[in-house]
């Protein structure tokens, strides 16, 4: 197993990349894409007739990739070793994990190829967004204070970024933030859509003036409509969203247009299932022509209400190939291109991870954006978290802005009851802070109960 290369050589590698590659293989036509796609396929497909766990599916480089099952990550994280490609070089091989944030990391390969691609694709991205090196940044993302004493944001000049703690983000602090930010006048913010809402609601809230940068990058969480409006109106500039997994078998971004979500199709191939067929253990395999999007004046795509799973095959990675594997995610289709020109497919909307699907005793199923829907229109709740303890009870932690009344909660109550459901017995908590996981997220809904 190799040693992690450094970001300076990821960088040069994915830069030479998107150079050769990817900056003009996002105009190919869509069926351009779709013929490099299947070539691809077809070498990943007779790589995974030596691996064991395909092998014994029969897998093979004239198998349909509707006919192979849903992969899950339990499989995975309990058979690791019946995944690796017993003929793959160690070189350029690297170890890699998810972090865990539901208790339960999972370990898988990665190559420096894919890392490469993944590199290039964030660079991609980020050109979309207007970013050219040497731009300032600031991030609410990787950065942990050791101790107490140390500071609470730290730069790093090789990048030009100036990283501040998600971990203390308490109302002493944010004011001292904002003090910086406007003092470092960042060209650009990346980082967790929840930190960098907080950093700017409480900016808004206090009426504190704020540097305007030229764009804000998101990723690693759902970015809420709620999200984007407060970061877009306090920080006065686009919101561009990135969604990906740490397993890497596929990635999706938003271009100027800022509506669908692009798939990165050079190195991953994308399928939307219905929810009820992954729950069967079904396959149903969604056409190119139905994950297209309209753009709207709002930037919200015109889209279907059937919550889809999105299932993943990466195209790069033959030492652990990921073959129709379930990301853990939900998204929604749209209906129309993106007008942006471009022959990648799109996405209408990602709903957020199917871990936090709330499935009621009566098997109604919840997505996030639903309580993203309903809390945005209260201005009085700062930052809601909504965890499911039972099949039929959540608790609700608020931050709320002011104190909240009686006939406030009572109707904030009966808004949660009409889609979760009159027997879903709903408790409040008001809390001073919802505070991050180990990995610095913070989860919105958290579904704990067993399916």
């Amino acid at each position: 197993m190799s040693k992690q290369p450094h970001v300076l050589h990821r960088y040069a590698r994915g830069y030479w990349l998107y150079g050769s590659r990817l900056r003009a293989s996002q105009w190919k036509s869509a069926d351009e894409i779709l013929a490099d796609q299947r070539r691809k396929l077809r070498a990943l497909l007779q790589v995974a007739a030596c691996v064991p766990y395909y092998r014994a599916l029969g897998v093979g480089p004239d198998s349909e990739l509707k006919d192979i099952p849903i992969l899950h990550k339990e499989t995975v994280r309990a058979h690791l070793d019946q995944f690796r490609n017993p003929h793959h070089p160690r070189s350029g091989v690297f170890e890699d994990h998810t972090s865990g944030s539901t208790g339960k990391p999972l370990r898988f390969l990665l190559t420096a190829d894919q890392k490469a691609y993944e590199m290039a694709y964030s660079i991609r991205f980020w050109r979309w967004a207007g970013y050219r090196t040497g731009d300032r940044i600031a991030a609410f993302r990787s950065y942990i204070p050791a101790a107490r004493h140390d500071p609470l944001w730290k730069l790093d000049r090789h990048t030009q970024t100036l990283f501040f703690s998600v971990y203390d983000m308490t109302p002493a602090n944010l004011r001292r933030y904002v003090e910086q930010f406007n003092r470092y006048r960042p060209q650009f913010v990346r980082g967790y859509p929840s930190s960098i809402f907080i950093f700017a609601q409480f900016a808004a809230a206090e009426g504190l003036a704020v540097h305007t940068p030229r764009a804000v990058l998101t990723s690693s969480e759902t970015l809420s409509s709620e999200m984007r409006a407060v970061i877009e109106r306090t920080l006065q500039c686009p919101v561009f969203d990135w969604w990906g997994t740490n397993e890497r078998v596929v990635t999706a971004c938003q271009c100027e247009q800022r509506g669908a979500y692009h798939v990165n199709a050079e190195g991953g191939i994308l399928e939307l299932v219905p929810v009820a067929d992954t729950e069967r253990g079904g396959a149903c395999m969604k056409h190119r022509d139905d994950v297209l999007m309209e753009e709207s004046a709002s930037h919200r795509p015109a889209v279907t209400s059937t919550v889809y799973r999105m299932i993943g095959t990466g195209l790069i990675n033959h030492a652990m190939p990921l073959i129709r594997y379930d990301l853990g995610d939900l998204a929604l289709p749209a209906a129309k291109p993106c007008p942006c020109g471009r022959g990648l497919p799109v996405i209408g909307g990602i709903l957020g991870r199917s871990d936090d699907l709330i499935v009621t005793g009566e098997g109604k199923f919840i997505p996030p954006v639903r309580f993203y829907t309903l809390f945005e229109t209260h201005g009085q709740i700062r930052q809601f978290q909504v965890v499911q303890t039972a099949p039929n009870a959540v608790t609700v932690r608020l931050v709320p802005t002011r104190e909240l009344t009686d006939v406030e909660l009572t109707g904030l109550r009966q808004k949660l009851h009409r889609f979760l459901g009159e027997t879903v017995a709903v408790e409040f908590a008001i809390v001073d802070e919802i505070k991050p996981e180990p990995s610095g997220k913070v989860r919105t809904v958290i579904a704990h109960a067993p399916r």
